[in-house]
This record gives structure tokens, C-alpha cells and sequence, in this order.
């Protein structure tokens, strides 16, 4: 019976015998190369939590970070920002992060550097309301000193200067405290900080603490001058650089004040005669020598001071000295010509100065104004080195901020920069420096000759402020602005980019539609050849299953004829037998007939079927997925297009907002500008008259000086001719 089975259908029939899983399985394991990809689970997508608190927290620490990397611009702008931010940490902030206070702290750090007093001293206020005990507070207050210093208010100064506890610099504080004190009358206060001062040991501050107390201790009293003197000198001799010039230079004027006039002679000839004090100290010589009845050193210098510094308020009294010495030295003919000289060149510059002074002084008002430098017009006694120039961001060092920002000490501040006296080599170079230059018909000497009155300096410092106020928000504005062009322009091309992506997708996609097709094609030749194969082989499988069926049901046929024909002779043994081929015979056509059932599903289960259904939905999914990606690329081609054409023809509205920031920028600092060139213009005018009044007396001086002369040529000439002697003959007129 087992030769009546095909080997195809003995495979189909082995097949419908296993489980369903067993049938898939090894379909599924033949096409998984073909099969799409099972969906991945992808990576956990994160959204993190908004957190207020901690942006503002970092947005503080960039701060500091740009305050020391000498970007106070970028700090500034971000620090205003929060500040006005409506949801600035109204709450406590969480462990380890910054407060409200350390963002006006670093606020008010970032005013003081950029000297905006009025905006530093605002932010200390609201600072110091917020944490009156708190870790900056002591830094805080002892900037304000400084800050009231700076501005003259020398009151202000030293009602602040009792109001700290806890400053990190006492060396610097100190100081500044004691000029204060100094500049107010109070001696005994001064002097007491002074003293600290000097025994501080700090070696920036320590000489000039010792300097200024040893002034404070002489204060204009001739019979302590020469207390004075015994202090300054060991100082001077023990240094180096400006401040020895200067030591000296002070040494010289106790000297003479004590009327020690050649040890006054000797200090002043000590000064470095290229130093910023060479002017004074030969001034301070010549009188010196005058009053040591030096008359030909002190003639002789008092003539180079005027030749040399023609700019400086000195040089007419120096010229008339000259001639003062030449009469008391009995040349009376060379006086003469020497005094009418003198008078000659006063009344001419007198006379040019009347004619432009309106004119001239406009235009070194706006000079100075447009190239930042009227602040060298209002040093005070330059001359003197009495205006003391502290180290950039005194008070505020970095090391100093980022120790008070990190809650840590203050560190020794025995790298401080010692202060520098303001001389008139700083006042020329700073001139020099002008871009564009002073016209050379600009009368030089009114901006050397300090303010014309005490009062004068406060409006100055008020409209020097608002001036530098004006340049730092039209900075700032700039910047903002620079952002805000420069976010449009890469803005612009990130959408060009995109609108390349987009292309290069379409093309992409299109390649993708030309494969799809391809593949179509292929699985339609596929699906008519598998049909063939199909069928034949269906019709093979149902042939060899008729045929089983068949030739089983002929064995039943035959075995009942056998048993009929045996009858009562058959044996148990041989009824068995037939028992057995007759069941073996139905079992053989039960399963023809199974087989013949499930043909057409056992044949869709074989492989070849399985790829081309899979490949089938596959193509279904991929035409579906491609039609959905140019639906997208299509809209995104659309978008993107408005979006770029809108932004080239018109700016950004940011770009507009930060454009009008900066145009009432520009409005603000050419009033501030304008005020300026008006209260340089008056004070300059005022110096001039005052110069003009100060020439008047100068000639009629240098006229009084000549009569002089002529008098005592003629009495010579009298005593020479009542004696027989031929009398002098006149020096030439010049």
C-alpha cells in the first residue's frame, strides 16, 4: 500500500500532519531576509522638566564668567535682561544655586568696572536693601567709597567710609577713607587711616599711606614742614618710578616751605627731568635757587620752563622772573629788551585769544567730546601730582568678585597695583592721543589750567557719566543688534540648507518610486509564473490524490469480496489480516481525500507563496509611505519657501526691535554729547577769560617790568654821564 503514495504528496501529507506553529514557523524563517524589519523600540525620549530657577541660576554663573574674561558688554546685557526678568527667583532658590542677591551683586560689580556710578550705586542700594548683612555687602559699601571719591564727593565718602564693616582690601579702603577724611578737614581721621595704611604693610599702598600721613601731619605749618621732610625724603630715597619723582617733588616744596631753599633746590633736582613732574620740580628749583640768591641757575631755568612748557600756568610767571632776575642783577638795558619782548608776545596772544576765544574754545569743546577726552581738561593739579589715579577695577578685581561670589575670603592683596599720580605727561599724552587731533590753532593753555572753579567739577563728572552711559546702552544696542542679525542670517541659512534637504529628499524619494516600481514589476512576473507553477502542481497533487483515493477504494472492494468469498472458512488469523488492510485502505483514502481538501492551503504555506504575499504588502506599505513623504516634503517645500521669502525682502522682528533700541540709543548719546561739548564750551570759555584777565596783569606786569628797565637806564645813564663816563648803550628793541 505505501508504493500507491507520491513523494510530493507524502510531503504535503507530512506537512498537514504538524501544528499550525510548526507549519509557520519554518515559512517565517525562510522569508525573515525578505520579511520588513520588526519595529524597534526606540530610544527613551526625555522631555525634561522646566526648571526656572536652574536656568537663572546658570545664566548668573555665564555672567560672572564673561565679568572676568573682560567681557563686561556681554555680562551687562545678560544681567539686564534678568533683572528685568518678571519671574527673577521669587522664590527661595534651591541648594547650590544663585539668588536674586548674587545676580545684583554681579550687576552692580559689572556698573562699577564700566565707572556708571549712578547706575552701580542703584544697584548697591537695592543690593544692600535686599541682604544689609550679607557676604557682599562689605565689598559693596567699600566701592561706594570709592565711588564717592571719584565723583568729589569727598562728604559723601567719609559718611560711607563709617558705614563699613568687613572691607576684603584694607589697605585700599583705608587709603581712599583717609583722603576722604584729608579732602574734609579732618586731619586727625586722616591721619589715622593713613597711619594703617603704612603699618599695613601692603607694599602697593604702604609708601603712600607714610607720604600722606607725613602731608597731613605738615598741612601748610612751616614749623612742621621740616617734620614732614624727614619722612617724605627716606621715601623718596628708597623708590622708584612716579612715585619718587613725586616723593621728591613734595620733598622739595617742605624744603621751601621750612625755607631750606638749597635742600629744596637738590630734592626738586632729583626728579627725573623725563618724568611726568619735570615741569614742576624745575618751577620748584628755580624758585628754590631764586631764594638761595642763585640768580644765574634760577634765571636760567625759569626761562627754559617757559621756552619748554609754553602750555602750562607757570610759563608767564616764569618769564617775568627772568626779567626780574636780570634787573636785580643790575642789567637793566637787557631787562628792558627782555620785558618789552615779554610784553610784545602777551599782547599778541592776548589779542588772538580775545578774537577766537568763542570760536576756538566750541571747537575744543566738540574736539574733546567726540574723541572721549575731556576728562584730561579736568585734572586738578596735575602739576602738583596731586590727582592720584587707582588701578583699573580698584576694589573690583577679579580674584576679589569671584571669592565674594563663591562665599570664599577675600584673598591677601599684596598684588594690588599701587596708585599712579596724574601728571601732565599723562594730561599731553592723552591730548596727543586725540582722534581726530586739536586743531593746531586751538589755544592749548586753558585745558591745562584746571577747572576754574571747585563747582566746576561736579557737572563735569554728572555729564562724563551720562555721557558713558549713553556709549555703553548704544554699545549694548549694537551688540543686541549684531545678535539679532547675526541669529537672521544663520536663520536664512539653515532654511536654504533645508530647502536643499528637501530637494535632495524628493530625489531621494523619486529613486525610492523607481525602485518600487522595479520591484512591482518583478513580483507581478513573480506572481504569473508561481500562478503556473501553481497549477501544475495543484493538479499534480490532486491527480496522484484521486488516484490513492481511487486505488484504496478499489482494496476496500477487493477485501469485502474476499471476506464474502472465504465465508465461514476464514480463519480468526485471516479475519485480522483483513481487518487490518480494510482499516489500512480507509485510512489511505480518508487521507486522499484530506489532502485533496487542503491542497490550495498547503500550497500557500510553502515559501515562494509566503515571500510574494509578504513582498505584495510591503509594496502596498512603501507606495503608502512614499505618497505620505511627498505629501510632507511637498508642504514643507511650501513652507519653507514663505518662510525664506519673507525673511529676505524684511528683517526679522527682532532685528527691528533692537534697530530702534539702537536708533533711541543714538538719540540718547548725541544729547549726551551735546550737553557735554555745552558744559565743556562754558568751562573752557570761563578759563579763557580767566586766562585773558591773567594775561592783562601779565603785561602790564611785563610793562611795569620795562618802565623799570628805562628807569634804571636812565639813572645809569645820569650817574654815568655826572661821573664822565659814556653812558650804556641800549639794548636793541625785539
Amino acid at each position: 500500500m505505501a508504493r500507491l503514495l507520491h513523494p510530493v504528496l507524502a510531503a504535503l501529507l507530512a506537512a498537514a500532519a504538524l501544528p499550525a506553529a510548526a507549519q509557520v514557523a519554518p515559512v517565517m524563517a525562510d522569508t525573515a531576509k525578505h520579511a520588513p524589519a520588526p519595529a524597534r523600540t526606540g530610544p527613551v525620549v526625555v522631555t525634561p522638566t522646566a526648571d526656572q530657577a536652574a536656568g537663572i541660576d546658570a545664566e548668573v554663573r555665564a555672567a560672572l564668567f564673561d565679568l572676568v574674561a573682560d567681557r563686561p558688554l556681554t555680562a551687562l546685557s545678560r544681567l539686564e535682561w534678568l533683572a528685568k526678568s518678571p519671574a527673577m527667583l521669587r522664590g527661595a532658590p534651591a541648594a547650590g544655586q544663585r539668588a536674586r542677591e548674587d545676580m545684583f551683586f554681579l550687576l552692580a560689580e559689572s556698573y562699577y568696572r564700566l565707572g556708571l556710578s549712578a547706575s552701580f550705586r542703584g544697584a548697591a542700594k537695592e543690593l544692600l536693601a535686599m541682604a544689609p548683612a550679607g557676604r557682599y555687602a562689605g565689598l559693596v559699601q567699600m566701592q561706594l567709597v570709592l565711588d564717592a571719591y571719584r565723583r568729589g564727593d569727598f562728604a559723601g565718602a567719609k559718611a560711607q567710609a563709617a558705614k563699613v564693616t568687613g572691607a576684603p582690601d584694607a589697605a585700599l579702603f583705608d587709603f581712599v577713607a583717609g583722603l576722604a577724611a584729608f579732602q574734609t578737614g579732618d586731619i586727625a581721621s586722616a591721619r589715622a587711616s593713613f597711619s594703617k595704611v603704612a603699618a599695613g604693610g601692603n607694599p602697593a599702598y604702604a609708601p603712600y599711606g607714610a607720604f600722606m600721613d607725613a602731608l597731613a601731619g605738615a598741612q601748610g605749618d612751616p614749623a612742621k614742614a621740616d617734620a614732614a621732610l624727614s619722612i617724605v625724603a627716606p621715601l623718596a630715597a628708597g623708590a622708584t618710578g612716579a612715585f619718587a619723582d613725586q616723593a621728591w617733588l613734595t620733598a622739595a616744596q617742605l624744603a621751601f616751605q621750612a625755607g631750606r631753599f638749597d635742600s629744596a633746590a637738590a630734592c626738586a633736582a632729583r626728579v627725573s627731568a623725563a618724568g611726568g613732574f619735570a615741569p614742576d620740580a624745575q618751577l620748584a628749583r628755580a624758585w628754590a635757587l631764586y631764594r638761595g640768591a642763585k640768580y644765574d641757575e634760577a634765571a636760567a631755568l625759569f626761562g627754559d620752563f617757559a621756552t619748554r612748557w609754553p602750555q602750562l600756568p607757570g610759563r608767564d610767571e616764569a618769564r617775568l622772573m627772568h626779567g626780574q632776575i636780570l634787573l636785580e642783577q643790575h642789567h637793566a638795558a637787557e631787562a628792558g629788551s627782555y620785558f618789552s619782548s615779554v610784553g610784545d608776545s602777551l599782547a599778541a596772544e592776548l589779542a588772538s585769544l580775545q578774537a577766537r576765544m568763542n570760536a576756538a574754545m566750541a571747537q575744543a569743546a566738540r574736539a574733546l567730546v567726540a574723541a572721549r577726552a575731556a576728562g584730561a581738561a579736568y585734572v586738578t593739579d596735575a602739576s602738583q601730582g596731586r590727582s592720584l589715579r587707582l588701578a583699573r577695577g580698584a576694589g573690583a578685581e577679579d580674584a576679589v568678585v569671584v571669592a565674594a561670589f563663591g562665599g570664599a575670603a577675600a584673598p591677601a592683596r599684596a598684588d594690588s597695583a599701587a596708585p599712579q599720580p596724574v601728571t601732565v605727561a599723562d594730561v599731553q599724552a592723552r591730548l596727543a592721543a586725540m582722534t581726530p587731533p586739536l586743531a593746531a590753532d586751538i589755544p592749548q593753555r586753558p585745558l591745562y589750567a584746571g577747572p576754574s572753579t571747585p563747582k566746576a567739577y561736579p557737572p563735569f563728572a554728572a555729564g562724563d557719566e551720562a555721557l558713558l552711559a549713553a556709549d555703553l546702552a548704544d554699545a549694548v544696542a549694537r551688540y543686541r543688534l549684531q545678535e539679532a542679525t547675526t541669529d537672521h542670517a544663520m536663520h536664512l541659512v539653515a532654511l536654504r540648507n533645508l530647502q536643499l534637504l528637501i530637494t535632495e529628499g524628493t530625489a531621494n524619494l523619486a529613486d525610492q518610486n523607481k525602485q518600487i516600481a522595479f520591484t512591482e514589476d518583478s513580483v507581478a512576473k513573480m506572481t504569473v509564473k508561481l500562478a503556473s507553477v501553481r497549477n501544475d502542481l495543484r493538479l499534480a497533487i490532486l491527480t496522484q490524490a484521486t488516484a490513492t483515493a481511487k486505488a484504496a477504494t478499489n482494496n476496500v472492494a477487493k477485501l469485502d469480496s474476499l471476506r464474502t468469498a472465504l465465508g465461514s472458512a476464514l480463519s480468526p488469523m485471516d479475519a485480522d489480516i483483513l481487518a487490518t488492510e480494510m482499516q489500512t485502505a480507509v485510512t489511505y483514502r480518508r487521507i486522499a481525500q484530506m489532502v485533496a481538501a487542503r491542497t490550495d492551503s498547503a500550497i500557500s504555506k510553502h515559501p515562494a507563496y509566503q515571500l510574494r504575499d509578504s513582498l505584495q504588502l510591503r509594496l502596498v506599505r512603501a507606495h503608502g509611505s512614499a505618497a505620505q513623504g511627498q505629501q510632507v516634503l511637498e508642504a514643507n517645500r511650501a513652507l519653507v519657501a514663505v518662510e525664506l521669502a519673507r525673511l529676505s525682502t524684511a528683517p526679522s522682528d527682532r532685528m527691528v526691535a533692537a534697530q530702534q533700541r539702537l536708533d533711541a540709543a543714538d538719540q540718547q548719546r548725541a544729547a549726551a554729547e551735546s550737553r557735554m561739548v555745552s558744559l565743556l564750551d562754558g568751562e573752557l570759555r570761563a578759563r579763557a577769560a580767566q586766562m585773558v584777565e591773567a594775561l592783562k596783569k601779565s603785561r602790564e606786569a611785563a610793562d611795569y617790568g620795562s618802565a623799570s628797565a628805562a628807569f634804571f637806564v636812565a639813572i645809569e645813564a645820569k650817574a654815568s654821564a655826572d661821573a664822565g663816563a659814556p653812558a650804556p648803550t641800549p639794548a636793541p628793541e625785539r
